[in-house]
């Protein structure tokens, strides 16, 4: 067994290389100027895309930029908080010093995990050399993915507590419940994905089959 509080390393880095690794095949399969920019010298390009860093803008669009990338965010910092021995099970309380203090810690994750998404050795700056070309690497998603990210991840626990948890004290249907755990947490959705697991899991709670008289359940989580 871990020890009480430390995180594991080993899925953590397994997670998030898995999640690197569908983001460049979405990438090469669906941009063709992804596609262009590769094959070329690596190490030179890829020095050049780091040079072509420059502003706050990177040429994306306001969706890409503050709707993806805080996504993008909110899943590194469930992969954190599912990889660390206590802090998954911390219950969502708004008014709770553990709480916050597990989410302001999976902020520092976020920005390593994207800083080396968008400059690093494995991230876009290498794979598709992005920023290569004048204007496409800027400093918007190095600050919009942590700190929006965490954003995101909070509004998905408040999800999660306020409308996900009501509706399954009401409801026993186990297809609306997996439905609306998934559709309102997309991100942890994900990240359960990452870790091979349903993406309806709850690490706070019982599966999608507990009965309405023993919410919020007990016995293992699924």
């Amino acid at each position: 067994m871990p020890a009480e509080g430390s995180l594991q390393w080993k899925p953590l880095l397994l997670q998030n290389g898995l999640f690197l690794a569908s983001q460049h095949a979405f990438r090469f399969g669906t941009q063709e100027k992804t596609r262009a920019q590769f094959g070329g010298p690596f190490l030179k390009d890829y020095v050049n895309s780091l040079k072509g860093f420059s502003g706050w803008d990177d040429g994306d669009e306001w969706l890409a930029n503050y709707l993806g990338h805080p996504l993008q965010g909110s899943v590194y910092g469930h992969t954190y908080l599912q990889n660390h021995s206590r802090e998954k099970y911390i219950p969502v309380n708004f008014k709770s010093k553990d709480y916050w203090q597990s989410r302001f810690k999976s902020i520092a994750w976020m920005a390593v995990a994207s800083t080396h998404y968008e400059l690093g050795p494995f991230g876009e700056a290498a794979f598709g050399n992005v920023g290569l070309s004048p204007g496409t690497k800027g400093a918007v998603d190095l600050v919009i993915t942590p700190t929006l990210g965490l954003a995101t991840l909070v509004v998905e626990d408040f999800a999660d507590a306020k409308i996900v948890m009501p509706i399954e004290r009401h409801i026993q249907n186990r297809f609306v419940r997996l439905t609306v755990r998934s559709l309102f947490n997309p991100a942890r959705s994900m990240a359960n994905l990452l870790r091979f697991k349903v993406p309806w899991h709850r690490d706070t709670r019982a599966g999608v089959g507990f009965q309405t008289n023993a919410f919020p359940g007990s016995g293992r989580p699924r």
